[in-house]
């Protein structure tokens, strides 16, 4: 039987967070530095690390949220990002 895992994913100005639900083990959390000027690398270093270090297949991942924090800061900063 696969294993189901679902990922959350927030792409902020300084770090990428990410949560990882499987069930009958503890949630994981961890925060990967953002790449602000390619924000799918951080993504994509999280998929790495997931794999790497909590030996999770990207193949059982059933379910992926992304949101990102860059905008809404930009917007309460009143400052457009470059």
């Amino acid at each position: 039987m696969r294993k189901e895992v679902e990922v959350g994913v927030d792409t902020g100005g300084t770090f990428t967070d990410v949560v990882c639900y499987e069930a009958g083990a503890p949630l994981r959390l961890v925060k990967i530095p953002s790449t602000p000027h390619d924000p799918a690398q951080a993504v994509l270093s999280a998929v790495d690390f997931m794999k790497d270090e909590w030996g999770i297949d990207p193949a059982c991942i059933s379910r992926f949220v992304h949101g990102t924090t860059v905008a809404t800061n930009a917007v309460l900063r009143r400052r457009l990002i470059n």
